[in-house]
C-alpha cells in the first residue's frame, strides 16, 4: 500500500510539473538573465542571456521576464504586433530591477534610444532602470525611450529613467520621446508611474509627445532635476510633414505628476537663461492638465505655442497644486508677436502659492500674446505684497475671461 501511495505521489508531481513546463511555453513565459545563455531555452531555469534575444523571438501574448542586473545593450522594438488584444510584455521579474546601462555605448542613427519601439502595436514596458546614455554632439539624439513609426497601444509604466545627457550647447536628448512622424497617428498611449530625473536635455525635454499623437495618459510620473522643461506636449515642429499628416499631440490627459526642481538655468543651450516651465503645452490642442503638483521649477505651467500662425487650443487646465516657481505659477501666450497663442481653454479651481519667488512681477499668471477666448474661473491664490496676482505686460493686447475671486494676500507670509 505504501509503494502504491508512493507511485500515485510521484506520479502526480511529475504530471504537476509537465503541466507547468507545459503552461509556461503555452502562455509564452520567457525568461532573460545577465548569466543566461541565447542559446538556451528561455525558461526559468535555462534564461537567455540578451533583452534583444528575447524580443526577437517575442510573439502576441509573449511575457519577457527579465532577471535583476546589468545589460549593456540598447534594444530595439520593431514590427511586433499584439493580436486579439494579446499584448506583448517586456517587465521586470518580480521584485528585482533590470537595468539597462549604456554606459559607454555608441550612439549611432539606427541605436539612439535604451528601448526604442519602431512600426509595433500592443507593447508593454515595465520596471527597468535606464540610465548612462551619453552624447557630446548635435548630431546624436539620445533617449531613455523612444516611440515612433507607426505605432498604437503603448504602455510604459514603472521606468526609473536617469543620466541621458546631450552635453553639446546645440544638443538634444530626451528621457522619453514619442514622435509621431507618419501620416499614421500613434494612439493610445499610457506613460504611468515612471521616474525620470536627473537628465541633461539641451533644447530638449524630460517627456515629450510630438507631431502625431493622438489619445494619451500621463499619469503618476514624477519628473525631477532636469535642466530643461518636465512633460511637453508639442506640436508645428515638423515632425511629420506628409500630406494629411496632423503634425500636433491631442486628445490626451496630463495628471497626477509630480513635477519638480525644473530649470534650464545652467544649461548651455540657453545661455543662462531659466525659463524651463514644469509642464508645458505647446501647440497642443483638447488636452486635459489635471491634479498634477508642479513646484519649484522655472515657471510652473506654460499653454502657448512657439510657432507663428498657430495656438494651443482647448486646453484645461484643472485642480492643479501649482506652488513656489520662480516665475510665474501660469504662463499662456506666446513670448513674442512672432510666436502662436493660447485659445479657448479654461483655467480652473487651480490653487496657486507664493509663485514668482524671483519677485520680479511675473505674479502668479502671466498673460502673453496672442491669448482668445481663455477663461479663468474659481482659482485660489496666495500672494506676499501686492495683492496683484495677474501680470499682463505693456503692449499685450489680450481677450480672456477673468471669473476668479478668491485671493489671499499675505496669508502665511514671512515678516
Amino acid at each position: 500500500m505504501k509503494n502504491m501511495l508512493k507511485v500515485f505521489i510521484f506520479s502526480n508531481i511529475l504530471t504537476f510539473m509537465l503541466f507547468f513546463v507545459s503552461y509556461e511555453k503555452a502562455q509564452g513565459a520567457y525568461y532573460v538573465a545577465p548569466d543566461g545563455d541565447d542559446e538556451s531555452e528561455g525558461t526559468f531555469s535555462s534564461p537567455w542571456q540578451s533583452i534583444q534575444h528575447a524580443v526577437n523571438q517575442a510573439e502576441s501574448g509573449d511575457v519577457i521576464n527579465v532577471r535583476e542586473g546589468i545589460y549593456k545593450e540598447m534594444v530595439i522594438i520593431s514590427e511586433k504586433e499584439a493580436l486579439n488584444d494579446q499584448w506583448i510584455t517586456i517587465k521586470n521579474y518580480p521584485n528585482e530591477k533590470p537595468i539597462i546601462d549604456a554606459e559607454g555605448l555608441d550612439i549611432t542613427s539606427s541605436k539612439r534610444a535604451g528601448i526604442e519601439i519602431i512600426d509595433s502595436e500592443g507593447i508593454r514596458i515595465k520596471g527597468f532602470e535606464i540610465r548612462n546614455l551619453k552624447a557630446d554632439s548635435r548630431e546624436s539624439f539620445p533617449a531613455g525611450i523612444l516611440v515612433r513609426g507607426k505605432t498604437k497601444n503603448i504602455e510604459l509604466v514603472e521606468n526609473d529613467i536617469h543620466h541621458i545627457a546631450n552635453y553639446s550647447s546645440n544638443g538634444n536628448a530626451h528621457g522619453i520621446l514619442v514622435y509621431g512622424n507618419q501620416p499614421q497617428p500613434i494612439q493610445n498611449i499610457k506613460i504611468l508611474k515612471n521616474l525620470l530625473h536627473d537628465l541633461t536635455l539641451g533644447s530638449s525635454e524630460s517627456l515629450t509627445l510630438s507631431g502625431n499623437v493622438e489619445h494619451f495618459t500621463i499619469d503618476e510620473n514624477i519628473v525631477s532635476r532636469n535642466n530643461n522643461i518636465g512633460i511637453d506636449i508639442a506640436g508645428r515642429y515638423g515632425a511629420c510633414t506628409s500630406d494629411g499628416c496632423t503634425d500636433y499631440a491631442r486628445d490626451g490627459v496630463v495628471s497626477n505628476n509630480i513635477v519638480s526642481y525644473i530649470s534650464s538655468g545652467e544649461n548651455p543651450s540657453y545661455e543662462g537663461s531659466a525659463s524651463a516651465p514644469g509642464i508645458y503645452v505647446d501647440g497642443g490642442q483638447n488636452v486635459v492638465v489635471k491634479n498634477n503638483h508642479v513646484n519649484k521649477n522655472d515657471y510652473g505651467i506654460s499653454v502657448s505655442s512657439e510657432q507663428e500662425g498657430f495656438s494651443s487650443k482647448n486646453i484645461t487646465i484643472k485642480e492643479n497644486y501649482i506652488a513656489q516657481n520662480t516665475k510665474a505659477g501660469l504662463v499662456i501666450g506666446g513670448a513674442s508677436l512672432d510666436n502662436g497663442g493660447t485659445e479657448n481653454s479654461s483655467i480652473t479651481d487651480n490653487l496657486f502659492l507664493f509663485n514668482d519667488r524671483s519677485k520680479k512681477g511675473y505674479r502668479e499668471i502671466t498673460i502673453q500674446h496672442h491669448t482668445r477666448g481663455n477663461e479663468f474661473l474659481g482659482n485660489i491664490y496666495y500672494v506676499c505684497g501686492s495683492k496683484e496676482y495677474i501680470n499682463i505686460p505693456e503692449k499685450v493686447s489680450a481677450d480672456n475671461r477673468f471669473m476668479d475671486e478668491l485671493v489671499y494676500q499675505q496669508a502665511f507670509c514671512k515678516k
